[in-house]
């Protein structure tokens, strides 16, 4: 067991917001629509390119926030339109299966880098949102930009938000993070286990990890991963569940689905939380997301490609991760110059509700979508985490505003 001091705030240690929300109907990739794609990614290239429409310049605290020109619901436009889901449980029953591997994200894109963040996602608020459909929840005033959804209403509003906030912060964006996960800064690792190595199986289990900077558990940082199946990266006990009295283990995370199954080749998971580290400064966290990725075997072993995940960013956890950043030489407190404008940008873009919710329901997230690739890799030491002081004063702390006093 290893300890260190960290200079950022290690998201699996905040406390999980909106947890309370959940049931079991929004993690469920059946509910809603019956008519679920069973496509598990969509290439930019291959979507169609047709705009959803543009948002009303002017928002309201109703409903009623859809393009001028979006038809009824309930027309026939609104009837046809096709709910982008996960591939639905396989017919099989019992499979069962005793392979198990591990996978460390290797690349991401939330549609910045692509510059097509409406052709990446699921449907998470079952709404085509601008194609003959209203909003999930009301946005308010103070949020104007366009919230209309992609093709068989794919939400992901976080692709145009990164897309806005990199011309802001370097490093920032799906690029550098991706950058940065080649070199070792960060990843995200995710285990199957009970899998069957057939294309169907009715019940696998999926763990989330997040790992520390892979040189951490090494004598210094040149070592790298090689991406080739050997990389041994360090898990952050705070993404561990304590056993008792300090004891961690690797067969407890705080991220898991014990009920994820196998579809086609395609591997479908969800998780009602679940956190990242993009790079040594900035944190994310999810709720309600859904995972799918093809489950393939290569020389170097089973992996998954192709990955997606749909999820919501809350913005409270947004605007708690920006005085992490560093803008104008100073950390982003509520007192710096740009804060109230850099705030006034994070809360254009919500555009849906965090748990289980309905159109009257205030939207407090911003919808997520996101395409990953991983390779094959280890688990090395598990590294007790000692947070860091805070780097703003509590009475001008973000973590402590909302958007609702705009």
């Amino acid at each position: 067991m290893f300890r260190r001091t960290l200079h950022w705030l290690p998201l699996c240690c905040a406390p999980i917001l909106g947890c309370s929300y959940y049931d079991a109907s929004l993690l469920d990739p059946l509910a809603g629509p019956t008519d679920a794609t069973s496509d598990s990614y969509v290439d930019a290239a291959d979507a169609s390119s047709e705009s959803s429409g543009e948002a009303s310049d002017d928002a309201t605290d109703d409903t009623s926030d859809v393009a001028p020109d979006s038809v009824a619901e309930g027309s026939a436009e609104a009837q046809t339109c096709g709910h982008a889901r996960p591939p639905d449980p396989p017919t099989v029953s019992g499979a069962g299966g005793d392979i198990e591997f591990v996978v460390a994200v290797s690349a991401i894109d939330f549609g910045d880098a692509t510059g097509s963040p409406k052709q990446i996602g699921y449907d998470l608020d079952f709404r085509c949102t601008c194609q003959g459909e209203a909003n999930g929840c009301i946005r308010q005033s103070w949020a104007t930009a366009d919230a209309c959804d992609g093709p068989e209403g794919r939400d992901n509003s976080t692709g145009a938000f990164i897309s806005k906030m990199s011309t802001l912060f370097g490093g920032f964006g799906s690029e550098s993070w991706s950058e940065a996960a080649l070199a070792g800064e960060w990843s995200l690792l995710l285990q199957v286990s009970g899998y069957n190595g057939l294309p169907d199986d009715d019940q696998v289990r999926l763990d989330w990890f997040v790992p520390d900077q892979y040189w951490e558990d090494k004598p210094d940082k040149t070592f790298v991963p090689s991406w080739d199946g050997t990389d041994t990266w360090p898990i952050r006990a705070s993404c561990l569940v304590d056993q008792g009295a300090g004891s961690l283990s690797l067969n407890a995370p705080k991220y898991f689905d014990d009920h994820a199954y196998v579809s086609g080749g395609v591997i479908v998971g969800s998780m009602s939380e679940s956190a990242f580290q993009v790079s040594a400064d900035y944190a994310i966290q999810f709720n309600g997301a859904f995972i799918t990725a093809k489950v393939v075997e290569g020389p170097m072993g089973w992996a998954l490609q192709e990955g997606l995940l749909a999820a919501r960013w809350k913005l409270d956890n947004i605007l708690g991760q920006i005085s992490r950043i560093s803008l104008l030489g100073m950390p982003v407190c509520t007192d710096h110059l740009a804060y109230l404008s850099l705030k006034k940008q994070i809360c254009d873009y919500a555009d849906i509700y965090s748990g289980v919710g309905s159109p009257t329901t205030p939207c407090d997230s911003i919808s997520t979508g996101m395409i990953f690739e991983t390779a094959p890799a280890r688990f090395g030491d598990i590294f007790v985490d000692v947070l860091s002081p805070a780097v703003c004063d509590p009475a001008v702390d973000p973590a402590n505003d909302t958007c609702n006093n705009l």
